[in-house]
């Protein structure tokens, strides 16, 4: 009574689990360019999908996000010109536009950061003159 099977199955077995262990140990050229390839068809679809809404769940989100920037940029200037009648209430303005700087920077690179990323890549090769 074998215990693995035949001889010759078990052979096969780790000829192809080592040969599988050592093939992924090396992440190839090719390898990279296919997975590149999707992650860059994911990011296209993910694209097409978001800046094509026109729901009112992402209008609600726009207006709150305009809305979120109006109100930082108005408590800067607000304590810009306080500041000249009254320095402890700019300092209080501007304790409360930290505040809200996080929500203000979560907008600004939810809405920019796509741009930002696509038009300043460190990873995208320059093209040569």
């Amino acid at each position: 009574m074998k215990i693995f099977g035949k001889k010759k199955d078990l052979a096969e077995k780790v000829t192809d689990l080592v040969g599988s262990g050592v093939d992924k140990l090396f992440y190839t050229r090719e390898e990279q360019a296919d997975d590149l390839k999707a992650s860059h068809d994911q990011y296209l679809e993910f694209i097409t999908k978001t800046l094509g809404e026109s729901t009112v769940r992402s209008i609600t989100r726009r207006k709150i996000a305009c809305k979120i920037v109006d109100v930082e940029l108005l408590l800067v200037l607000a304590a810009a010109v306080a500041y000249k009648f009254d320095p402890e209430y700019a300092k209080f303005l501007l304790e409360l536009a930290k505040f809200l700087g996080t929500a203000f920077l979560a907008v600004v690179i939810f809405f920019f950061g796509t741009y930002a990323f696509i038009h300043n890549n460190p990873f995208k090769k320059k093209a040569k003159l």
